[in-house]
């Protein structure tokens, strides 16, 4: 489609590649917005994640105060580099921050549009673009300014852009109700057990079933556990676990038996998090986890990690700069106790829902996948060299 095109750096055909500066942040609504990284993704601006900037302080340059038609490119970061977003409309003076770049383009040469779309489709080659290390990868503005881009006559540029407007609105919607559905999903998944556990109104679990604290319904293993810092870790078959699951794989285990896992530290335990988790077979536990044995003439493992994902656990938890969950508090978390047979009807069902949830979650999941290749394929045709 692109064949013949003759191709421009960025830097000859938009008339700056700038950096923001890191922002003095404050609440006052009379000052300009600044836009970070969460920003910036699938090609547009996300205004909601806007912040306030200081800017009587710090006068951001012109270069980066953001207008109609500028492109940008997030510029550092895993997993957020080189995500693209183009300006459509400016609601209120706006900056950027120090971690994206503003692309401003040459009208004279290039159409805002056509640019946009083309960096959209670039954004894997943004990230190979990167330089720097795991933990800090850096798009500069100079790989960014040396790209090269294939420019057509106006009036092409013009008709590629609606026809990918067009194809790209349909399939955004399609992505939009994909999303819509993965969420409902998810959400069914977390008030399935509210629903089982409080089938009236306003019936506390402990008028249905007797409570007991957990500690007295388990045995907690958390002194044989050893933390192994990755310098010292062999690779093995073994899983290395922490708060949230499966760290590494090691040589050696610690245990080998069944059992259930809630994280102490560097988790998450409001309800539907995912905060406990079962465990089987030979295994290493680090000290971020607690581990515990259900005593099983009371208690099924299965039952017990239901309960402790359903319930909010920060009300047991401790410490306002590093939130944990103690062994002490841990204990104390009350559990509800109905017959085993109830106890296995109601794993039973919930297994049975949070099957059906998680094959539909998957088939939306997929749906959005192939409409993310198809937004991909379609650019590549029109932007990118024959």
């Amino acid at each position: 489609m692109s064949e013949g095109w003759p191709r421009f750096l960025v830097s000859e055909i938009t008339l700056s590649v700038k950096r923001g500066r890191a922002p003095i942040y404050t609440d006052d609504p009379s000052e300009m917005s600044v836009l970070n990284q969460k920003c910036v993704r699938g090609g547009e601006v996300e205004w909601t994640n806007a912040r306030l900037t200081d800017s009587q302080s710090k006068l951001p340059p012109e270069t980066s105060i953001v207008a109609i038609g500028d492109i940008l490119v997030n510029s550092t970061g895993k997993g957020t580099l080189g995500r693209t977003g183009f300006v459509r409309d400016v609601p209120r003076p706006t900056t950027v921050d120090s971690h994206v770049a503003v692309v401003r383009p040459d009208d004279t040469t290039v159409v805002p549009a056509f640019l946009a779309h083309w960096f959209r489709s670039m954004e894997d080659e943004l990230v190979a673009s990167a330089t720097g290390t795991t933990q800090q990868t850096e798009l500069p503005v100079a790989a960014i300014s040396s790209l090269r881009v294939p420019v057509p006559p106006h009036d092409e540029q013009r008709r590629i852009v609606a026809t990918l407007d067009e194809a790209l609105g349909g399939i955004g919607e399609l992505k939009r109700n994909r999303q819509a559905k993965i969420e409902a999903f998810d959400d069914v998944k977390a008030s399935m057990l509210t629903e089982l556990l409080q089938p009236n109104p306003g019936t506390a679990v402990s008028e249905r079933w007797p409570t007991a604290p957990l500690g007295d319904l388990v045995d907690v293993l958390d002194s044989k556990r050893v933390p192994i810092t990755k310098k010292d870790r062999k690779p093995g078959p073994i899983p290395y676990y922490g708060a949230t699951g499966v760290l590494d794989w090691v040589e050696g285990y610690i245990f080998d038996e069944p059992l259930v896992l809630v994280g102490e530290d560097g988790a998450k335990w409001e309800s539907g998090e995912g905060t406990a988790f079962q465990i089987g077979g030979k295994s290493w536990v680090n000290n971020h986890a607690h581990a515990i044995r259900p005593k099983r003439d009371l208690l099924l493992d299965d039952w017990l990690v239901y309960i402790l994902v359903g319930m909010d656990l920060t009300p047991w938890t401790s410490g306002l700069t590093v939130p944990k969950l103690n062994q002490g508090n841990l204990r104390q978390i009350p559990i509800p106790l109905p017959p085993l047979d109830e106890q296995r009807r109601i794993v039973a069902t919930l297994d049975e829902a949070a099957l059906a949830a998680d094959s539909g979650k998957a088939a939306a999941t997929e749906e959005l996948e192939l409409a993310d290749a198809m937004a991909s394929s379609l650019m590549t045709d029109l932007l990118t060299a024959a």
